[in-house]
């Protein structure tokens, strides 16, 4: 079963702010048969629920299948002008959308457990933690990272959650 193979809860952002279907749209010009999230946060607190838990979503390259996606719309702010716009990755989480994201972990976490995952092994990170660690530091760096994906350092954000899980500190995966 998927769930005991579930390594990663990675949260994400969609680094804009278009609606669930243009999201949707987007992924299938590229030719994704499959969604890139598995849930994914609307700019009210909203979860749209994308793919079910016991499939695989497209979000982290070569980790999908040991991975659970959930992403918040935003991430970016615009720090050139109207005309030439200039996108910067920014935290721009909503009070709605921090409560629903920490929500939809827990729910995640219940699942896994009731389809015989005890958690023991479950880490939350963020897309750009699974970036390659070129220096070797155990953290990904600034300039390591791949993308700036979900556009707010989720380690230490999300260190209460992870230690209540399974009593662990977060640790980056190990790359294929």
């Amino acid at each position: 079963m998927r769930a005991k193979k579930i390594k990663f809860i990675a949260l994400h952002c969609s680094a804009g702010f278009s609606g669930v279907e243009a999201i949707r749209k987007f992924w299938k010009s590229m030719g994704w048969e499959v969604d890139g999230y598995h849930v994914l946060i609307d700019l009210e607190g909203e979860p749209h629920y994308l793919v079910p838990l016991d499939q695989n979503s497209n979000g982290v390259k070569g980790f999908n299948s040991e991975t659970i996606n959930i992403c918040y719309i935003g991430g970016v702010e615009n720090v050139g002008t109207k005309q030439k716009p200039i996108w910067k990755g920014k935290d721009t989480r909503t009070e709605a959308q921090k409560i629903t994201m920490d929500n939809e972990i827990v729910k995640v976490i219940e699942w896994l457990r009731e389809n015989g995952n005890d958690c023991s092994n479950v880490t939350i990170l963020g897309h750009r933690d699974f970036s390659p660690d070129q220096n070797g530091s155990g953290k990904i760096e600034s300039w390591e990272r791949i993308k700036e994906c979900p556009s707010f350092d989720v380690i230490p954000a999300y260190v209460k959650i992870q230690e209540a899980i399974n009593g662990k500190v977060a640790k980056l995966p190990k790359r294929k």
